[in-house]
């Protein structure tokens, strides 16, 4: 979803500097490099919302798949780094 939206960001800049510059003719660099500006910039900005639509998609997963109740979507990026899980015979897990 990022990378389209990126996408169309950069071509509706190309599209307007386009139109503004009479077809590039003048200021193809800059418009490219504008472009390339934005394309960069829009990276960090998107990158928390990404990660926390991952997270809750994980938890809702989680939730139907396997019958676990995620109370803190935080704890699934440990949960996620683990290499080993080990719960007791009252299901807490270690």
């Amino acid at each position: 979803i990022f990378v389209i939206v990126s996408i169309c960001l950069v071509i509706a800049v190309l599209v307007v500097l386009g139109v503004a510059y009479d077809g590039f003719q003048d200021n193809l660099r800059d418009t490219l490099l504008a472009a390339l500006s934005i394309l960069i910039a829009s990276i960090p900005v998107a990158l928390p919302l990404v990660l926390q639509v991952n997270l809750a998609l994980g938890a809702s997963f989680l939730a139907k798949e396997h019958s676990a109740i995620v109370t803190s979507i935080p704890a699934l990026q440990d949960i996620a780094s683990m290499s080993m899980l080990c719960s007791d015979k009252t299901g807490t897990l270690t």
